[in-house]
């Protein structure tokens, strides 16, 4: 495998899902490749350390900068565009999606810019060698958009397992904050960029129906006034504990007594993984990745805008926490370790750098 040089793109080298993806790929293939090089392209500061060399691609000489690896691999829009077009022609060019096109970008901004994007970043994809996506759904999703079958591959994100945090590893005021609220609450947990696509009002409009469980939301965003007014105008502020954004939020987890992502739309959740290592109970909105990553009676499963659903939903949390949460840490053993992940990695870059 020394012969194997693979370089990886990024937009930045910031403490985003995607890019947290790349960093766990990188661990695992560590040692057991030639040459590995993570490049970035915005030149800001890095919040994330990865266990190789890391460089940043300038546009100008990003062909002269790549051409001595034989696996080019990007994520996200603006790394997928840049390679499809540049002359490598002795590389395997490989592209990871995280996302569902057009849901995202017509989330953040329009249905109009979102079909224009998307029309645009399929027809980049079609350059590419391979294109991975993170499920048999998404999969399904980019053929209808015209990707080839042959040309797409399945792998699920994974992430480290996480070992036992000390209380000194998070601020003492949240230390003491989370350990008042747990006394008085079952405390379920929450970890996202608080946008409208995650859906945590569902879980808000919840409480007064739930008076013994208490939500902890860890995350910033656009969104956050809006629930915290929320939660105000439906009398539970008591009931949730907003702590912000916090890197390596998943320090917070072992403060959970169960997981909740309520979201409209998903590519690989990062967060959900984590919960999983935790081994807590988890809910999770009904939609299609969570259908097909999860196995029978891991989660417990809500309909989307049904305060009915949501709150038999958070009862049957509570009630069989213990079996859901034995069955959280198998799942997350037998799919979603990073060890999982980077050797499925390893196994693609070596059979196309073969074919």
């Amino acid at each position: 495998m020394k012969d194997l040089n693979i370089a990886i793109i990024v937009p930045s080298l910031i403490n985003r899902g995607p890019v947290l993806v790349v960093k766990d790929i990188v661990e695992q293939l560590t040692g057991r490749v030639g040459k590995l090089v993570v490049f970035y392209l915005d030149d800001i500061p890095a919040e994330l350390i990865f266990d190789c060399q890391v460089q940043r691609l300038i546009i100008k000489n990003a062909t002269k900068q790549l051409r001595s690896f034989n696996i080019i691999h990007t994520h996200m829009l603006r790394p997928n565009l840049l390679v499809a077009f540049l002359p490598l022609k002795s590389a395997t060019k490989i592209a990871t999606l995280h996302n569902y096109i057009y849901d995202d970008v017509s989330n953040s901004h329009n249905r109009f810019v979102a079909k224009i994007i998307q029309f645009i970043w399929v027809l980049f994809l079609k350059k590419y060698d391979i294109v991975v996506c993170l499920t048999n759904h998404m999969k399904k999703y980019y053929e209808c958009l015209g990707l080839k079958d042959s040309k797409i591959d399945v792998i699920y994100n994974g992430r480290p397992k996480i070992e036992s945090v000390t209380i000194g590893d998070i601020d003492a005021e949240d230390n003491n904050n989370l350990i008042n609220f747990k006394s008085q609450y079952f405390s379920l947990g929450v970890s996202a960029m608080l946008t409208p696509r995650k859906g945590i009002d569902q879980l808000i409009s919840a409480l007064p129906y739930t008076p013994k469980v208490g939500l902890i939301i860890l995350g910033d965003g656009p969104e956050k006034d809006k629930l915290i007014t929320l939660a105000q105008i439906l009398g539970v502020t008591n009931q949730c504990l907003f702590l912000g954004y916090k890197q390596k939020a998943n320090r917070y987890f072992k403060y959970f007594d169960g997981f909740a992502m309520p979201s409209y739309s998903e590519g690989f959740p990062l967060a959900f993984i984590e919960a999983t290592s935790f081994g807590l109970p988890i809910l999770v909105s009904d939609l299609p990745i969570f259908r097909e990553i999860t196995h029978k009676d891991e989660v417990i499963f809500v309909r989307l805008n049904d305060v009915n659903s949501m709150t038999d939903a958070i009862h049957n949390l509570i009630k069989n926490r213990n079996n859901l949460s034995k069955m959280s840490y198998m799942a997350f053993t037998s799919r979603f370790d990073s060890v999982i992940m980077g050797n499925k990695y390893l196994k693609l870059f070596l059979d196309t750098k073969t074919t």
